[in-house]
């Protein structure tokens, strides 16, 4: 029974239910988790941002807890992945933009980095506001009224992934030649 519950969760996780004997794909269009960790791995490595190892250590243990039914560990390593990817964004953008690094302070802060993104230029405001936000339901793991917890992990991480890609394009649009 064992490998059938890590199958099922290995399905939920990409988007899929399993009931009544029945696949269904309740979201049209399905994030294939799998592809996203690919391609989130190439754009990572293309622009040239460190730490990767850490990173998609995060994005390993995240769909690893997932898959052992813990579901506020999933949340909180999606939660570590997106922050690296805030995080050396910044870096990379401050360094090539601007030539010089950012102060170990503004790195460490969450707030800071969001603050950067958003006062370079590289997030519009709106934008900004949806990732803050986004980081804000990352950081506060505890039950919501009427869903699941399996599907809070599971949707919080596919907006993770989804964000830190949209940021890496944005990133990767800016360094481009003009």
């Amino acid at each position: 029974e064992k490998p059938i519950q890590l199958l099922i969760r290995n399905l939920e996780l990409d988007g899929y239910l399993y009931q009544a004997s029945r696949l269904l794909a309740p979201e049209k269009d399905v994030l294939d988790v799998e592809a996203e960790s690919g391609l989130l791995k190439s754009l990572y490595v293309s622009l040239g941002l460190s730490g990767s190892d850490t990173a998609f250590h995060h994005l390993s243990l995240s769909a690893e807890h997932y898959e052992n039914g813990k579901w506020d560990d999933s949340i909180s390593n999606s939660r570590k992945f997106f922050e690296c990817v805030l995080q050396e964004t910044a870096s990379i953008h401050s360094r090539s933009m601007r030539k010089t690094p950012l102060t170990q302070s503004t790195l460490e802060k969450p707030v800071l980095i969001r603050k950067y993104l958003e006062t370079e230029g590289l997030l519009e405001s709106i934008e900004a506001e949806a990732i803050a936000k986004v980081y804000g339901l990352l950081s506060h793991t505890g039950n919501h009224p009427y869903m699941a917890e399996k599907d809070q992990a599971r949707l919080l991480r596919n907006l993770a992934l989804t964000l830190s890609q949209f940021v890496l394009l944005r990133l990767q649009g800016c360094l481009a030649p003009k």
